[in-house]
């Protein structure tokens, strides 16, 4: 099948990222410069774990295209960022820890927490506009906008559209998945678009409609993300040919790349046995559940079946 012009784009984006090996990650206490030069706090850091040297190296671009979505459902608790760190990796946004000996360098706990709150967001965001143009459930499509409507206000004189997540740290990325509060400083908020800002954008809204100020939040959250932190390189190929690609600099970087490429190119369902995202593009427009769940379904109604049988019931 002949690649389309779009999906030769995407291909443009090549990452590695090193992960250590085993329990490779833990967190270390240490020190953090409070802000406006205000003195020093304790600290809790992410960091390599002593005396661990084995890595090993994968693309998350092309074995965890979901990846995002992995890291906006994390708690926030430092079991939780522990675990996806062992599995995925750090963030590649370390510091200084301040702490005497050893591990000198390590990422926060609150830039963690920080930056799972505002993947979680956009996730949330980019669930319910995926929800909204819905055309197989009617139900969902209709719950997706009246949800919508909660966090895309207009002010009073029709003068203004924000983004208000009013339940402060609450977020909730996935149905079923249960409502989760983040520890983070302070929620997202603020102006979207105005008589004043954004103004030739703003007057193509229509008054009261929440979908387009949705996008425009959200694009401009996915381009604040990988401005700055996406880089042109040349890669040899397998046929050792240098060829040019763009390359986050991190995982951070990695993992909102991955988003951009997923609200902006590809065909997203939910998968109506877990709930979960599953990229259909290329594949049958009627495909409504992960193979796996499908087969772990399979497998549990044969199984409840043969149970039926053995006790003498029928169904």
């Amino acid at each position: 099948m002949k690649k389309s012009k779009k999906r030769q784009a995407l291909d443009i984006f090549q990452f590695k990222w090193v992960v250590r090996k085993g329990k490779g990650y833990g967190f270390f206490d240490g020190i953090a410069k409070l802000p406006h030069e205000k003195g020093y706090e304790k600290a809790r850091y992410l960091c390599v774990a002593p005396g661990n040297t084995r890595r090993r190296t994968y693309e998350p671009l092309v074995t965890e295209p979901l990846l995002f979505t992995k890291f906006a459902e994390l708690d926030g608790s430092e079991d939780s960022i522990v675990n996806f760190a062992n599995e995925y990796g750090r963030l590649g946004i370390e510091s200084t820890t301040g702490a005497r000996g050893i591990p000198q360098f390590g990422e926060l706990l609150k830039t963690w927490q920080r930056e799972i709150y505002t993947m979680a967001c956009a996730v949330m965001i980019f669930g319910y506009l995926k929800d909204s143009e819905s055309k197989r459930a009617e139900k969902r499509k209709q719950a997706a906008l009246k949800t919508l409507g909660k966090h895309i206000v207009w002010s009073g004189d029709g003068s203004r559209v924000s983004f208000d997540l009013r339940h402060s740290t609450i977020i909730n990325t996935r149905p079923g998945l249960g409502i989760k509060a983040i520890p983070i400083d302070a929620p997202i908020k603020g102006e979207i678009a105005s008589v004043r800002r954004s103004s030739e954008i703003f007057q193509s809204f229509e008054p009261g409609e929440v979908t387009q100020p949705a996008r425009l939040w959200l694009s401009r959250l996915i381009n604040s993300n990988i401005y700055g932190e996406t880089s042109p390189c040349l890669i040899f190929d397998e046929n050792m040919q240098l060829v040019p690609y763009v390359s986050p600099d991190n995982l951070r970087a990695c993992l909102w790349l991955q988003l951009y490429s997923a609200f902006s190119d590809k065909q997203f369902v939910r998968c109506a046995i877990c709930k979960g995202w599953m990229d259909t593009t290329g594949q049958r427009s009627d495909k409504k559940r992960h193979d796996e769940c499908y087969d772990r379904e399979k497998k549990r109604r044969r199984a409840a079946k043969a149970k039926a049988r053995k006790t003498g019931q029928t169904k």
